[in-house]
């Protein structure tokens, strides 16, 4: 009881009218004043507000509203897909709000935290999920689909360029929602794969990735990482809606399939014991290269290494893929013959 007086104290002398009790409590306020320490007692309501914040700079959990229509959000509406202006699956996000008076250039620009991170992918692993589950069940349930649930059978059980065929097809229809079949897809020009699977796979994904259906043309993709409250949210309120969550997780497993198929490449052209195969590896490499923004740098890179490669048609095969990127983009010449700059002062590097 005395605990319990000393904490109330700071209060009551202040107003001593409204919580006056009796004898025990003046002896709790006297007892108060004659303590060593008269300063009041933290206050634990808004001690740390961040904690309560949902968004923001300094805020926990990220929120997302709740999804209570049927509508499915991965699917353009009818004004989206009839737009003129409509590419692909990225066009459904929304444009970045433009900064105002009261919005600063630090806000607008500050990435998620790390809790704030966690918190979204944890949200959008099991909202992309379910409406994933949607997806395909509407599809069951439309006049297309013994169509689609042939492509789906061919892709599991018909040979490898049917297989392949299938895959593609699924990808550059719905590419939201079979992410999967990409990265299967992107798995087949992976080490260890025979080189007529990654041959026939690498081909597919050069078309998927240059037909701007899978992935922009435009501009280079972003990840979760990259992300901000302010350019998903009206004014960095924090409130997400789910839709722009789910276009986000998207772009995130496409780029990094992207960024898988790229790898495996490089992989392939640098390492592949067999010389038409690191040139065929290169011919696809420069196919990206003159149709998609996102990873041009590597993939400039990893065809310019081979202009130094001391088999004479392996490089000779680099010299004629880059001037067939140049025929085709006459901007990057600058840029490729930067590159080979520095190719050509490295140390080591054969005089021939």
């Amino acid at each position: 009881m005395v605990a319990r007086t000393i904490e109330s104290a700071p209060n009551a002398s202040k107003d001593k009218a409204p919580r006056r009790r009796g004898k025990r409590g003046d002896k709790g306020s006297h007892g108060a004043q004659g303590s060593k320490s008269t300063s009041p007692p933290p206050r634990h309501s808004n001690s740390n507000p961040s904690k309560k914040a949902t968004g923001g700079v300094g805020g926990g959990e990220v929120s997302i509203q709740p999804h209570t229509s049927t509508r499915l959000l991965l699917v353009p509406t009818a004004n989206e897909a009839n737009s003129p202006h409509y590419r692909g699956w990225y066009d459904m996000l929304p444009k970045p709000p433009k900064p105002t008076s009261t919005t600063t250039t630090t806000t607008a620009t500050t990435p998620l935290t790390p809790t704030q991170l966690q918190s979204l992918r944890t949200q959008a692993t099991t909202l992309y999920s379910t409406e994933i589950t949607n997806t395909k069940r509407s599809q069951s349930q439309s006049p297309d689909s013994q169509d689609a649930a042939w492509i789906e059978q061919t892709m599991k059980r018909g040979t490898l360029r049917d297989r392949i065929a299938s895959m593609s097809v699924l990808i550059s229809d719905y590419p939201c929602v079979y992410v999967s079949a990409l990265d299967e897809l992107v798995g087949m020009t992976g080490v260890g794969v025979q080189s007529r699977i990654q041959s026939m796979a690498g081909e597919a994904l050069v078309d998927l990735w240059k037909g701007g259906r899978v992935i922009p043309l435009h501009r280079k993709l972003q990840g979760l990482t990259s992300r901000t409250l302010t350019e998903g949210t009206a004014g960095g309120s924090g409130t997400l809606s789910p839709r722009v969550v789910l276009l986000w997780t998207v772009e995130d497993k496409l780029r990094q399939a992207y960024h898988q198929f790229l790898s495996n490449l490089q992989n392939w052209i640098q390492r592949d014991p067999s010389d038409s195969h690191r040139i065929y590896g290169m011919k696809l490499a420069c196919g990206v290269l003159t149709g998609v923004v996102e990873g041009e740098g590597v993939l400039l890179e990893m065809v310019a290494n081979k202009l130094g490669d001391p088999i004479k048609k392996v490089a000779s095969a680099a010299g004629h893929e880059l001037r067939r990127v140049l025929e085709i983009h006459g901007a990057m010449t600058g840029v490729v013959a930067r590159e080979v700059q520095q190719l050509a002062h490295r140390p080591h590097l054969s005089s021939r």
